[in-house]
């Protein structure tokens, strides 16, 4: 019986790092979102050449950051399903879409990231 129940803490507890996973990803994106609107709000008040400019280049970086935050969404909801995880095949088909999902969205908050720096910059020459 303490094996079962060891078994019942280390799967609570795997749990609860994914959700800790999932948390910290939608945060990271919706910060970046957040700081690519500042951007926009700045080059707001700067000139309004230069807002569009700084927003259209912004665009896809703001468009990787939405997708990166709904992917863990998507994970949590997969998480939430009601099905029986005895089997292990049903078990590790959700594991791996669950994993898929957080690196697609790791991805998408990376490449956000990188881009925005050097968007702002070449608006900046170009203003």
């Amino acid at each position: 019986m303490p094996g079962l129940l060891h078994n019942r803490a280390a799967a609570g507890k795997g749990a609860a790092v994914g959700h800790r996973l999932i948390s910290a990803l939608i945060f990271l994106n919706a910060l970046g979102l957040a700081a690519c609107v500042v951007l926009i709000a700045a080059a707001l008040a700067r000139e309004d050449v230069l807002a569009g400019q700084v927003a259209q280049g912004l665009l896809p970086s703001l468009r990787m950051f939405v997708a990166g935050a709904a992917l863990p969404t998507v994970a949590w909801g997969i998480l939430a399903f009601e099905f029986d995880r005895a089997h292990a095949k049903k078990k590790l088909l959700e594991s791996a879409a669950i994993y898929v999902l957080l690196a697609l969205s790791l991805a998408a908050f990376v490449v956000a990231g990188w881009r925005v720096p050097r968007t702002f910059i070449s608006a900046l020459q170009l203003g």
